[in-house]
Formats: structure tokens, C-alpha cells, sequence
């Protein structure tokens, strides 16, 4: 990442926040970390601290090939995320099965159908609000279905399963596999999101006809 360097902090931890599993290597103003006077710059200390490092270099764009030379101290920041699956993903399974007791309206308590969204007019900021609504819906549902499948397995087969007559049906609910289901969804969506947008009358009415035809 290279953020607006006055914001730097902020991309981090919004970063850090929607990563599942995995690395994130920053530059940033050395000042951000150095000088740790705001909330969001004292909570990236902390992940630093706690999760990555940091290597502080000078002089990094001032050299000849610098498009805009500037004597600015850098700050590259590394974080590791490692996500705990059993943790994260599958809860505590023992507190779980001690609910052995649930009437239906109990397991379908928590359900409600989804209400119609109360956007902002801004076109770009609905497409926005409606993309991290998906994502983060996916991102649940993954998760669930993730679950559902390693809770189904610890309960065994069926009896038509045992006598050869059942077809087995099972979710891969491995840290791998939620990994991968979620990257898979993710850029799906992301994928109609932009489709949404270039094809949308705010963007298109924009070109001109020559435009609109490589568009």
C-alpha cells in the first residue's frame, strides 16, 4: 500500500480490518507512527507491535528519479494476520452443543429479511454502501455455511447414507476452503460492482460516442 500519506493510518486499519488471512506491507509518513497523537494512529502502534514491524528510511524521494522530490522520512510498515480458524469460524463447539435444547422459532429468531437500504443520493457512495453490504453478507454466509458443514460432519452419516441408498453432501468447512470461497465471492461482487457502474447512465452520459463504443 502507499496511502495519501495525511491519511495513512486510517488505510492501515481499514486494511488490517477486511483482511482474512494474510500480509499487508505500507509505506507511510515516518511521523505516523513516530508520533502517535490521534486514536487511529496509537491503534496502528499497537497492531505494529503486536502483529508486524517497522523499518524507518530517509531520503527515499529525493533521488533523481523521484517524480516529486520531497525530504520526507518513511515509515514501511509490515503486518501479518493470521486468522484462527477454530476460533473465528467455527466458535467454541462445546458451548455450542450445550444449547441442546431449541424450539424452532428460536433458530429462526435471528432471521429477518433484509429492508430496503437508506442511501445517501450520491451515486458512487450507494454503489459503495450496497458493495460492502454484499460482501460483508457473503462473508456471513460463508462462515455459516462453513459451520453448518463441520458441525454436520461431527454428527455422522445418515442411515441411508450407512446403507449405500444417501448421497453425502458436504461444504468444505477447511481454513483453506473458507479462504478460498471467500476470495471467490469477493471478487465476484467486486466484479459487478464496477460492471454496474461503467454501465450506468451517471458514467456513460459522461463520454463521448466514440468513448461509450471502447467503453
Amino acid at each position: 500500500m502507499n496511502p495519501p500519506f495525511s491519511e495513512g493510518a486510517k488505510h492501515v486499519l481499514k486494511a488490517w480490518e477486511i483482511l482474512f488471512d494474510g500480509e499487508i506491507v505500507a509505506i507511510l509518513n515516518a511521523e505516523t507512527v513516530r508520533n502517535p497523537f490521534s486514536k487511529e494512529r496509537l491503534l496502528l502502534l499497537r497492531l505494529i507491535e503486536q502483529h508486524g514491524e517497522v523499518e524507518f528510511l530517509q531520503e527515499m524521494f529525493v533521488g533523481e528519479d523521484a517524480e516529486r522530490k520531497t525530504p520526507v522520512d518513511v515509515a514501511l510498515v509490515w503486518l501479518k494476520k493470521t486468522s484462527t480458524f477454530e476460533q473465528d469460524i467455527l466458535g467454541n463447539i462445546l458451548d455450542d452443543l450445550r444449547q441442546d435444547h431449541r424450539e424452532a422459532d428460536d433458530l429462526a429468531g435471528e432471521f429477518q429479511l433484509p429492508h430496503e437500504l437508506a442511501l445517501p443520493n450520491a451515486f458512487i457512495d450507494n454503489a459503495v454502501l450496497m458493495f460492502n453490504a454484499a460482501v460483508e453478507a457473503a462473508r456471513q454466509a460463508v462462515v455459516s455455511e462453513a459451520r453448518a458443514s463441520r458441525y454436520r460432519t461431527m454428527l455422522g452419516k445418515t442411515l441411508g447414507e450407512l446403507s449405500g441408498g444417501g448421497i453425502s453432501s458436504e461444504n468444505e468447512s477447511s481454513s483453506d476452503g473458507v479462504k478460498r470461497t471467500l476470495f471467490k465471492r469477493y471478487h465476484d461482487l467486486k466484479n459487478r460492482a464496477w460492471a454496474s457502474i461503467l454501465r450506468s447512465t451517471q458514467v456513460t452520459s459522461r463520454l463521448s460516442s466514440a468513448a461509450q463504443k471502447r467503453l
